[in-house]
């Protein structure tokens, strides 16, 4: 990987097979994003990739990841009526929890169509809550702490008249310190006003 932060794309013409090969850089806003080649996990409806983003004011590098959905759940779009309309309830859901800033809500930095799929892109944190329980050998105290902030951020969805749909403690994510706990996945969440 070279140290280049150079666009070699736009995020119109960035492909989910992007995200595989390293350094691909695209602009969004005032930051440049640039692929790292790492595949991280795969979940029910998507792909997790990591990547970094430098802000182009600042030359603040952060490790961020990069989630694209599976190629089976775009055919379905593509076939599936019911599936395009919930996708389109659930789209426009995520862009309204990106425009919510609260402590305990995961920010989302990206939320775009690209080439060929839907991107989104989150800063990277260290693990679940459940992850973190054995990990950090959590006391009951920092369990129910790292929990009640979730649940105040799942709180300020709901106030949104947002529903996560799939709020379980693989979906809440915790920083390096287990000190602060974040709602993610949203891929399900649907507005009160679809339902």
């Amino acid at each position: 990987m070279t140290d280049s932060w150079v666009e070699t794309t736009s995020i119109g013409t960035f492909r989910s097979e992007d995200l595989a090969k390293p350094d691909h850089a695209f602009r969004y806003n005032r930051f440049i994003y640039r692929t790292l080649g790492k595949h991280l996990s795969n979940g029910g409806m998507g792909a997790v990739y990591e990547l970094e983003r430098r802000d182009e004011e600042t030359g603040v590098v952060e490790q961020v990841v990069g989630k694209v959905f599976h190629s089976n759940y775009l055919y379905q779009l593509r076939t599936d009526e019911v599936t395009r309309r919930d996708h389109h309830n659930n789209l426009a859901a995520m862009a309204r929890i990106a425009a919510i800033e609260h402590p305990n809500i995961l920010p989302t930095y990206v939320s775009a169509p690209i080439a060929d799929n839907y991107l989104f892109v989150t800063p990277r944190m260290g693990m679940t809550l459940l992850e973190s329980i054995s990990k950090h050998n959590l006391t009951p105290r920092a369990r129910t702490k790292l929990l009640v902030q979730a649940l105040e951020g799942l709180a300020t969805l709901h106030a949104a008249r947002l529903v996560h749909r799939d709020f379980t403690l693989r979906n809440i994510l915790v920083d390096e310190g287990a000190n602060v706990a974040y709602v993610f996945d949203f891929d399900l969440a649907m507005s009160l006003d679809d339902v």
